[in-house]
């Protein structure tokens, strides 16, 4: 990737000007409104939450590798054959998931909107936040029920299901909720923000997962899903927030 834009920004020169961009130049910036400060704000103040909950989300790649792989009965015994289910298998099941539930979600979006009552997609964030807590919430009872012994292998299927969910309602409603609530001219920036909000989640989905080998597992995931309650919650008390600045900006068009 840097490779690459190494060699687009040097040849940048050589590409003939942008009459778009050209016509942006000459324009006179206006500053932004009242109602357009306050989306903006309120889009940053997104992008902390979602970070929150990719630091939860992605524990899929960190803690719930190694639940598979130490804490999972992963035997399948189907009478003629008999064997382990290998870890990274279990690692399928949210791309396998994306394909079973978008039409489901897509669907059940049409339906509400042909009756006016589609959430506004900041709700709908806060409830994939949702999902994802729960997610974790079922693996804290698959550790405190197994007791120490190996949980099936079900209670894995179960949360990537959930979380699956979660990331549905969080990730490409997020670029929705950019596209009709940021003002026009900085919502490739605001997009880009949106973006980079994974970096600081990773980093911190890293530092909790460093509280693995310390932490009871029932408990540690009840922390995670704590993480991204909290994101959910935020995001529902910012829903309020963009809505009226969407509502007042349809308005003045």
């Amino acid at each position: 990737m840097l490779i690459s834009l190494g060699i687009y920004l040097h040849g940048l020169p050589s590409l003939p000007p942008d009459r778009a961009l050209q016509h942006a130049e000459s324009a006179p910036q206006l500053p932004l409104s009242h109602t357009e400060r306050r989306s903006v704000v309120a889009l940053c103040l997104v992008t902390l939450c979602i970070s929150l909950f990719w630091a939860a989300y992605d524990q899929q790649g960190n803690t719930i590798v190694l639940w598979a792989e130490d804490f999972t009965d992963r035997v399948i015994d189907l009478g003629f054959w008999r064997g382990d289910i290998p870890t990274t298998w279990f690692l399928a099941l949210n791309p396998l998931m994306i394909f079973v539930f978008t039409p489901v979600l897509l669907r059940l979006w049409a339906a509400q909107a042909r009756r006016g009552a589609e959430s506004f997609p900041a709700a709908k964030m806060a409830l994939g936040c949702a999902f994802v807590a729960l997610a974790s919430v079922l693996m804290s009872g698959a550790a405190w029920l197994s007791a120490g012994d190996r949980a099936s292998a079900w209670w894995l299927v179960a949360y990537f299901a959930f979380a699956t969910i979660g990331e549905l309602l969080v990730a490409p409603i997020g670029l929705a909720l950019i596209s009709i609530a940021a003002p026009a001219r900085l919502r490739a920036r605001m997009m880009g923000l949106w973006f980079a909000a994974t970096l600081p989640g990773d980093i911190l989905a890293g530092w909790l997962g460093g509280f693995w080998s310390t932490t009871e597992k029932a408990r540690f995931f009840l922390m995670i899903a704590a993480v991204a309650a909290l994101a959910g919650i935020a995001l529902w008390v910012l829903s309020a927030l963009l809505r009226s600045a969407f509502v007042v900006h349809q308005s003045g068009d």
